[in-house]
């Protein structure tokens, strides 16, 4: 009876993944005390560590029910997702820690957590929807915003403060293949939770000079090999990680919603004259304020929408044109 009960429990439990479900898509940086330096280190252990944490986080301001007897309680900390459609909600994290880091890891709809919904963009969720990461992978939790249901109240939240969000994911680098310094190779692996388990590979796209290997915003140079170890110089560029942004901008229309920037969303802005091709960019033109990714070269400068309902703008000779800020976020 026991084995027939846990089967029937497993045909259940497939029977409630949701058919609509479909990968959500979420932001996270990166978070490092690490900088350009020269260090000894062992090849096939990792020499570097860095914190991936959600760019964007809210927290809930009260305990309060978002389900019959289901209830969120005040502090709990939400990461903002992003649909295919460019809708947008605010889910909460899974629990890695101890026993419950394996949990649902055949059967994943087991582990469903709760994400929420603010239309309206008025500081208050309305409506609730579940998610459930497809064989653990939190980064992209899979769910529709479609199936949300209107809450019997709505949950008042705020922006989390600096520091508020735990540590549960890192990334590793490490040392590895040939000890050559023209042949080495860096492997990249995202690790959950605690503990020193190998994690999960990732694939960073490199570029090799010589003895320097350049990926993912940073290089490695290294200098020579002694047995098991190597000395290399690491270099990081800054920029890979957050910003303090100068000010808030209110975001007005639909122009940049498949870069996830909805109309009422508050864009953090850096200020700043200058701009790459390619980054999201605060744009004036004459007397008008505009948010879309610059696209320059040497014959002419044109801002693009991330919609195809929109035209992209060209730069006239003539017109009054200024940079005033790059976007770092939502």
């Amino acid at each position: 009876m026991k084995a027939l009960a846990s089967i029937a429990a497993v045909a259940a439990a497939f029977a409630t993944v949701p058919v609509a479900a479909e990968p959500l898509t979420s932001v996270w940086t990166l978070e490092s005390t690490a900088t350009a330096e020269t260090r000894t280190v062992p090849f096939g252990k990792p020499f570097l560590e860095m914190q991936l944490v959600p760019a964007r986080v809210v927290q809930i301001a009260g305990d309060a029910e978002w389900a019959p007897g289901k209830q969120v309680t005040a502090g709990t900390l939400l990461f903002k997702v992003y649909q295919a459609d460019g809708q947008t909600a605010y889910c909460t994290a899974k629990d890695l820690s101890g026993k419950n880091a394996a949990k649902s890891l055949f059967i994943p709809a087991l582990d469903k957590r709760p994400c929420f919904i603010d239309a309206d963009h008025d500081g208050q969720f309305e409506a609730a929807f579940t998610v459930f990461d497809k064989y653990g992978s939190a980064l992209t939790p899979s769910g529709n915003l479609s199936s949300a249901t209107k809450m019997a109240r709505p949950i008042t939240y705020a922006i989390a403060p600096a520091g508020a969000v735990p540590k549960l994911y890192r990334v590793t680098f490490a040392l590895v293949g040939s000890r050559k310094p023209e042949k080495f190779g860096v492997e990249v692996r995202l690790k959950k939770g605690e503990g020193n388990h190998i994690g999960e590979l990732l694939y960073a796209e490199s570029q090799r000079d010589g003895a320097k290997l350049s990926f993912a915003n940073m290089s490695v140079t290294m200098q020579s090999v002694v047995g098991k170890e190597a000395v290399i110089d690491l270099a990081i560029d800054p920029a890979m990680f957050g910003q303090r942004p100068d000010y808030l901008l209110k975001v007005k229309g639909l122009s940049m919603k498949d870069a996830g920037i909805l109309d009422g969303d508050l864009l953090a802005i850096r200020k700043t004259s200058e701009a790459r091709r390619g980054q999201i960019v605060v744009a004036r033109i004459d007397d008008e304020v505009t948010v879309k990714r610059l696209d320059k070269s040497s014959r002419e400068i044109r801002l693009l929408p991330e919609n195809p309902d929109f035209e992209p703008i060209v730069i006239q000779p003539g017109q009054d044109f200024s940079i005033e800020g790059i976007a770092l976020g939502l």
